[in-house]
């Protein structure tokens, strides 16, 4: 089960409802599973990145299937200096493009690595 903070933002898109799952993260966790619902079953790629207080950590690709529910593991690289996390993920209007504008589905907040505020 899902902590209650977990869905942490939502944006709507052409009439599509998107939320993000953020688990809670530890510092010594090197990977991180984000759950990624959609209000349609439409296969999406998918563009995360992390970023910690300071700077983007990493961005990563991925292809979703045609369930409204994605979990999508994502490598997690901390720096030591880490202290607060958020989570992006993007999309573009047209999958087949590499180029091209970058639209945000779903933001959270930052938070606390090991359940701190």
């Amino acid at each position: 089960m899902l902590p209650p903070r977990s869905w942490v933002h939502s944006s709507d898109r052409a009439f599509h409802r998107f939320e993000l799952s953020v688990p809670e993260v530890s510092s010594s966790d090197n990977k991180i599973a984000l759950v990624v619902r959609s209000s349609d079953a439409k296969r999406r790629k998918l563009l995360v990145r992390i970023y910690d207080q300071d700077e983007k950590l990493n961005e990563e690709s991925f292809n979703t299937g045609d369930e409204l529910e994605n979990e999508i593991s994502v490598n997690l690289r901390l720096k030591s200096t880490s202290r607060w996390l958020r989570v992006e993920v993007l999309t573009r209007e047209n999958a087949a493009q590499e180029d091209g504008p970058l639209f945000t589905l779903a933001t959270s907040n930052f938070f606390g690595l090991d359940g701190k505020l």
